[in-house]
Formats: structure tokens, C-alpha cells, sequence
């Protein structure tokens, strides 16, 4: 398990943060099945919670146009890919609930 590295390939919004411009997210490596909560500034992604953009995919090619907005059908098959990946390594899958307010 010492061997697992986290390169982030994905990120799902949780919630946007009240009173600022910035994102509660969980980055995922759907290669090794890792994750980890972070806060993003509204800058340096292409979610958007008012817009339904809910998930990105991470690459960042030098041409100012980083990152991929992920349809929801996208995102959930990334969501399959990590929790299959998991699985393999004996850990629980990650559930992602969506609520409307």
C-alpha cells in the first residue's frame, strides 16, 4: 500500500464555500483509487455549482485552457473507474450523493 502515489486525475465538486469564490472538492486518482479533500479558488477550476458543472477532469497543458468540465454521465463512469480500482486494492468504494436545495 506504501507504493500508492496521488497524481490527481479528477475532481468532484462537494459544495461550494460560502462567502468566497471557492470550491470544497474531493481530488481523485482513478489510477491507484485514491482521494483527498481540498478547497479550490474559483479561478483555478472549471466547476461551476450555478452552472450544474459538478466534476473536471485535471490536465493542464500550457495553453491557458486547463482542466475539462465532465458531463455528469462522464463523471459517474470516472466515479466506476476509481471505485473499480479500489476495488482491487481491497478498499471500500466512495459514494457521491447528489442533493438539490
Amino acid at each position: 500500500m506504501s507504493d500508492l502515489k496521488f497524481q490527481p486525475t479528477h475532481r468532484v465538486l462537494i459544495k461550494a464555500t460560502v462567502g468566497t469564490h471557492g470550491y470544497d472538492m474531493v481530488a481523485i486518482d482513478i489510477n491507484n483509487g485514491t482521494y483527498n479533500k481540498c478547497n479550490v479558488e474559483s479561478e483555478k477550476t472549471k466547476i461551476r455549482a450555478k452552472k450544474g458543472i459538478l466534476a473536471e477532469k485535471l490536465c493542464y497543458n500550457g495553453n491557458n485552457d486547463y482542466n475539462v468540465p465532465l458531463s455528469d454521465a462522464i463523471a459517474l463512469k470516472a466515479i466506476k473507474q476509481l471505485n473499480i480500482k479500489r476495488e482491487e486494492l481491497g478498499f471500500k468504494p466512495l459514494e457521491f450523493w447528489r442533493f438539490e436545495e
